[in-house]
């Protein structure tokens, strides 16, 4: 058993642990400038950036300029920035290589693309040549609206082949044909993907623990979700900017529609066309309250710096539908709406959920560390199955006074040491369980009221 698994947590609303200065730090991914590939580098201002002579940053990039924005709002100390691969679109060659036996087989292209599935049919005409076959598989691909046009190119290659090229850089897909008699197919990658995802892997194996949030600063919409379906693998949250009239208005190939129908927990993307980086500033915003301190909430926040968006009614409600989220003007300052993940959750709630789980992981770490370093032991006894009783109750007990979790709600279940099983107690392992309720917070209010004039 690897050391990692002496202490396993599962907490609901689901690495190594972010340390207690990492948490409120978000980090930047960039493809400009000549930063150490794959290392974070950590900035106290904008300017510390630019004056970085080995960052090779300049005022024009992405990544400066998202900065700036994410400095401008209230207590961000320190964004991190790392420099990751350039990005590379994809390009896959399909070939046909022969035709069924029976003439009459159908053909299915498949095409995966971070999670959502674009499914293609061709039926051969019963004297069917490689070409016909390559013709009927493009045209409906092409022709594929639901979720969206598939998102790249398609261009002959011959007669029996067609080459596939993502539409942008940045993000990877996996296509399979088949065919329902004997007719066989190829397909093979002629240029790899080189994605935002694989960069955001890369520098967490550099470095897991000094930072919370990521994002990756001018990203298209594609880049966007590929980020998003790599986020959903560890404990981060990511912030978005996303742009273009489709994610307003709900279109089937929007982003904001694709992340929902996944129902990702740790996205947060933000419209807002002004040009801003919106949703870097919202990250940054949210991640400079110290869930060590206090809890809060994602929903009317007031981004300094960042445009009020001028979203009509209708576009605010297609935005709210998919579980995305607005810059709206609110008393007469900017206001950030309705504060949730494409799965519709409250982001708070992801955050409290880590916060937790990464603070426990503390806990346990040191009863280990303390007890053993000491020359000795936990004792597998009651009063050492109290020890980390006491040292769960202690951090929902904290949880509980920050706002975090319902005072009063918390409650630790453990065993006493007649109970447990003789297997457990070979292989000295310890099982317990908790729960607690989390605070929430009011979000919206209905009031009833009247002005009547009395009768006498």
């Amino acid at each position: 058993m690897p050391i990692a698994d002496a202490i396993q947590l599962a907490i609901s609303l689901q690495s190594p642990a972010v340390d207690a200065q990492g948490f409120g730090t978000p980090l930047v991914l960039t493809t400009a400038g000549t930063l150490t590939l794959n290392t974070p580098s950590f900035y106290t201002t904008p300017q510390a950036l630019l004056d970085d002579a080995g960052a090779g940053i300049i005022n024009t990039d992405d990544v400066y300029k998202a900065l700036v924005d994410m400095f401008s709002q209230p207590n961000v100390s320190k964004v991190a920035v790392a420099r990751i691969d350039a990005l590379v679109a994809q390009e896959t060659k399909a070939t046909i290589t022969a035709a069924s036996g029976a003439g009459t087989a159908t053909w299915t292209a498949t095409m995966m693309v971070q999670g959502l599935s674009y499914v293609a049919n061709y039926t051969e005409d019963g004297t069917p040549t490689v070409t016909e076959i390559r013709d009927g598989l493009k045209a409906a691909l092409e022709a594929i609206t639901v979720p969206g046009g598939i998102p790249a190119t398609i261009t002959n290659d011959g007669a029996d082949a067609m080459d596939i090229t993502a539409s942008s850089a940045g993000w990877e897909f996996s296509l399979e044909i088949t065919n329902d008699g004997d007719g066989t197919a190829t397909v093979a990658n002629t240029t790899p993907a080189v994605t935002v995802a694989g960069g955001a892997g890369a520098v967490f194996g550099v470095d897991p623990v000094g930072w919370y949030g990521i994002s990756f600063a001018g990203a298209s919409d594609m880049q966007v979700a590929d980020l998003a379906v790599w986020a959903e693998t560890v404990r981060k949250m990511h912030g978005a900017t996303a742009t273009g009239a489709g994610n307003k208005t709900a279109a089937a190939d929007s982003l904001f529609v694709k992340l929902a129908a996944q129902s990702f927990v740790r996205t947060v993307a933000l419209y807002n066309d002004s040009g801003d980086y919106a949703g870097e500033a919202w990250l940054a915003n949210r991640l400079a309250v110290n869930p060590d301190q206090r809890s809060t909430i994602w929903a009317f926040v007031t981004l300094p710096s960042v445009t009020i968006g001028n979203e009509t009614t209708t576009e605010q409600t297609a935005i709210e539908g998919t579980n995305s989220n607005y810059y709206a003007e609110m008393g007469g300052i900017g206001a950030t709406y309705p504060g949730r993940t494409p799965g519709n959750q409250p982001p708070d709630l992801i955050t409290t959920s880590d916060w937790l789980f990464f603070r426990l992981q503390e806990r346990y770490q040191a009863i280990f560390l303390d007890y053993s370093n000491r020359g000795s032991k936990v004792p597998f006894t009651d009063a050492g199955i109290a020890v980390f009783e006491a040292a769960t109750a202690a951090q929902l007990q904290l949880g509980e006074t920050i706002g975090h979790f319902v005072p009063g709600t918390s409650v630790v279940t453990v065993p006493a040491l007649e109970d447990v099983s003789p297997a457990d107690r070979t292989a000295r392992t310890l099982r317990f369980t908790f729960n607690t309720q989390p605070a929430g917070a009011i979000e919206k209010v209905v009031i009833s009221g009247s002005i009547a004039i009395p009768l006498s």
